[in-house]
């Protein structure tokens, strides 16, 4: 994922043309073990651009987002109770195991343009989720 650039009068910084990205200082990807629901990637490693200037964030991705670990299972059973009659029972589950899928982070920086000070507090932080397990039992009959 790319951090977004925003500023809280709506600079233009380029002056026009193509959009201005930020300014890469540091790495910011945190590892595995600091990593939280409010601190995603470090928020601290972003600067702005100065006035007709485009930034380094252009290439490539500043940090990767939350990855996906999601089993979806499906149990069956057939059975016949006379020659033309055929019943299936069958259980879905998805997201079987109930692991935490994130899907979003706040991946906006803000600046205020008179301090070039980054203001937006919730950058870096888990925004979404995928949802929850879904189960679903069904039953089908066959004449």
């Amino acid at each position: 994922m790319n951090v977004n650039l925003s500023t809280t009068n709506n600079e233009n910084i380029t002056g026009g043309g193509d959009g201005a990205q930020v300014i890469i200082t540091a790495n910011p990807v945190l590892p595995k073990s600091q990593r939280s629901f409010e601190h995603y990637f470090n928020p601290n490693v972003f600067a702005l651009p100065a006035t007709g200037q485009i930034g380094n964030a252009w290439n490539g991705a500043a940090f990767y987002g939350p990855g996906v670990n999601d089993w979806d299972i499906a149990v069956a059973k057939h059975f016949r109770f006379a020659e033309r009659v055929d019943t299936q029972l069958r259980v879905e589950m998805y997201n079987t195991f109930n692991h935490p899928q994130w899907s979003t982070v706040n991946n906006t920086a803000l600046f205020d343009p008179s301090t070039g000070d980054q203001v937006n507090s919730a950058l870096g932080r888990i925004t979404g989720d995928r949802g929850p397990r879904i189960m679903q039992l069904a039953l089908r009959i066959g004449f």
